[in-house]
């Protein structure tokens, strides 16, 4: 057994003896959120709040597993929750920059930058504050600005691979492929697991017309994260390049069925 699951166990002994300890409870969800077990902690703070639905450390626990579940508009409402009744001031800094990472995945950029500024009036040093609204910014179609929420991340955390990834994406749609290519070599040598760091340079290099190094990109986003079609539908273009029309044509009808699949779990 891990460690994990040990202070699991001994927070369900404690939980024997008494059913209703919160502290425990919320423990277990923790623990879970670690494991990755996400609906098991939800559950864990949903029967904290039965308890005490004013728990601030269960409504935060089970916005984050809502989150990580893209249960997007669940997470939003325990952020909102949270943000309405007293808290520790302390964590107001915290609660905003989760509630901006609801509002991005809804599409609500402005609202999310909003929250990342109020954010930033709080702590002016945090680095995934300004890479978020950078995003928020990118999304709204203001390269510029996110450009420059962006250096200001990669100032502040120079060992934030996700800032570089996000800035390399950004100076692609700038045109500066060279710029882009660096950062997604250092996005990429920070976290080698990331699919999006792969994806992105993959696009770089298709502009800087090296389309085998391209091909290997793709293919390594790909067996990282192999239901994101726009891979898919990029190597189609690369295989195009190569010559190979059949494995461009077996692409693009794998991207289209992807994006069908995508759609119709959203239904």
């Amino acid at each position: 057994m891990n460690e994990l699951t040990l202070a699991l166990d001994d927070l369900n002994k404690t939980l024997e003896i008494n059913p209703n300890f919160s502290f425990a409870i919320n423990g277990c969800g923790d623990i879970k959120n670690k494991q990755g077990d996400f609906k098991g902690a939800i559950e864990a703070y949903s029967k904290t709040l039965t308890i005490n639905p004013n728990d601030n450390a269960a409504l935060y626990g089970r916005a984050k597993s809502y989150y990580e579940l893209k249960e997007f508009k669940l997470a939003l409402a325990d952020y909102n929750t949270l943000l309405n009744t007293d808290f520790d001031p302390k964590m107001e800094a915290k609660y905003n920059l989760g509630k901006g990472f609801i509002l991005n995945e809804l599409g609500n950029y402005q609202e999310a930058i909003d929250c990342y500024n109020k954010v930033l009036s709080l702590d002016p040093s945090n680095a995934k504050a300004y890479n978020n609204r950078g995003m928020s910014n990118y999304y709204l179609k203001k390269f510029k600005e996110a450009l420059v929420d962006m250096n200001k991340a990669v100032e502040l955390d120079p060992e934030y691979p996700q800032a570089y990834n996000k800035r390399g994406d950004t100076k692609i749609v700038l045109k500066d492929y060279a710029g882009a290519l660096a950062d997604l070599n250092k996005s990429i040598l920070l976290d080698p697991t990331n699919s999006s760091a792969y994806s992105n340079r993959a696009v770089a290099k298709i502009q800087l017309k090296d389309f085998n190094g391209a091909l290997n990109d793709l293919n390594k986003s790909i067996e990282l994260s192999p239901n994101e079609y726009i891979n898919y539908q990029n190597r189609a273009v690369v295989y195009e390049q190569l010559g190979s029309k059949e494995k461009a044509k077996a692409d693009r009808t794998t991207a289209a069925e992807k994006e069908k699949s995508i759609k119709d779990a959203k239904k």
